[in-house]
């Protein structure tokens, strides 16, 4: 049976375009036996530059050569808990799960007493469950859930369940970061110590502290057969990591060429060579401003991008993208800079959006 998953992941491949480099260099590192001493592999670049989409291509790849894989987004797994069980969901096709699978029944098991005997309320068992505790001060938006408890209430609550369930019982139920990650690297290491074994982190400049549990609590301690494979805005950087960095090799992803953009949009199904042309010198070899053209161009009448109404969404969208992960201070401000650029409706088309792009970098 084909799902809508298969058919998304049908026609997102159907439109990808170049990155041989980056494909060669995530094929060379498969083989057990291979010329490079690499087990961390980072891709960075700016935002809608195309590292998830990139990602994608690497899991395939793996697929194709019967490699495991397991993904981690922290947009997507906001706790400890989250990402322990998605890397155990994730890889339990293929890997056994003896000690893991026995620490995560216990950990249901304390749950379920926790909300049987109704000494905490169901919303602030809500709030610790699944390691929220641990991770509340690090996921972005999270921090509002502080603002609805104090540190004595909060104490209170943490003592109450020390008295359901016990000490031992309850730093085990809040903290799935410490014994259940032993558990998990412990099934993942019967499998990686002769297998190859691929663990992918995307959009990475939002992992926090998860960061430190990734290198220190996971990676550090995975047999020499796993690989690891980030993707992010940013070079990976900090003392936590240079330990490691004889065994890591870091890549910026570039723009498209000329070549690979027209490649692009003629997958788009843009044939006429003079809007190619005008698309890929207006996106600057941008990925995603050339999807937005690409769409665009079914709107338009006529060839003539400078004059497209719709134009000014595409700089929204990318300023949007640019600014979504910043703080609430300098979006107010960035605001009033996307309001002056909208308002400048008189000059021609703005630089190239990767130019743009890498103007706001660095915020």
């Amino acid at each position: 049976m084909t799902t809508k998953r298969d058919k998304i992941r049908r026609l997102r491949e159907s439109t990808f375009t170049g990155r041989e480099e980056e494909l060669a260099l995530f094929r060379s590192l498969l083989p057990l036996e291979r010329s490079q001493a690499i087990d961390i592999l980072v891709i960075y670049g700016i935002g809608g530059m195309g590292k998830s989409r990139l990602l994608d291509q690497f899991q395939q790849m793996a697929a194709d050569e019967h490699i495991p894989t397991a993904r981690l987004d922290p947009q997507v797994q906001a706790t400890f808990y989250r990402f322990l069980t998605t890397i155990h969901q994730q890889l339990k096709p293929h890997l056994a799960f003896p000690s893991f699978e026995k620490g995560l029944k216990r950990h249901e098991e304390i749950e379920m007493k926790l909300v049987g005997r109704g000494d905490v309320p169901r919303p602030v068992l809500r709030m610790f469950v699944k390691g929220a505790r641990t991770a509340l001060e690090f996921v972005p938006g999270a921090s509002a859930l502080n603002e609805l408890m104090s540190a004595e209430e909060m104490e209170a609550h943490i003592g109450k369940i020390y008295a359901i369930v016990g000490r031992k019982e309850g730093d085990f139920w809040m903290k799935p970061e410490d014994d259940l990650t032993d558990f998990l690297v412990a099934d993942l290491n019967a499998y990686c110590g002769t297998h190859r074994l691929v663990l992918l982190a995307d959009t990475y400049e939002l992992m926090g502290a998860f960061d430190a549990w990734l290198r220190e609590r996971v990676f550090a301690n995975l047999s020499e057969h796993a690989l690891l494979v980030i993707a992010g805005r940013n070079k990976l950087g900090g003392k936590g990591w240079q330990e490691f960095a004889t065994l890591m090799r870091q890549h910026e992803l570039p723009p498209f060429d000329a070549r690979d953009s027209g490649s692009y949009l003629q997958r788009k199904g843009i044939t006429d060579e003079h809007l190619i042309a005008e698309m890929s010198d207006y996106a600057g070899g941008h990925p995603l401003t050339l999807a937005l053209l690409a769409d665009l161009a079914d709107q338009m009448q006529a060839g003539d991008l400078a004059r497209a109404p719709a134009r000014r969404d595409i700089i929204r969208t990318l300023l949007e993208r640019i600014t979504q992960n910043i703080g609430a201070n300098l979006r107010v401000a960035l605001e009033v800079l996307k309001t002056t650029i909208f308002r400048m409706r008189c000059l021609s088309p703005p630089k190239s959006p990767v130019q743009m792009s890498h103007t706001f970098r660095g915020i």
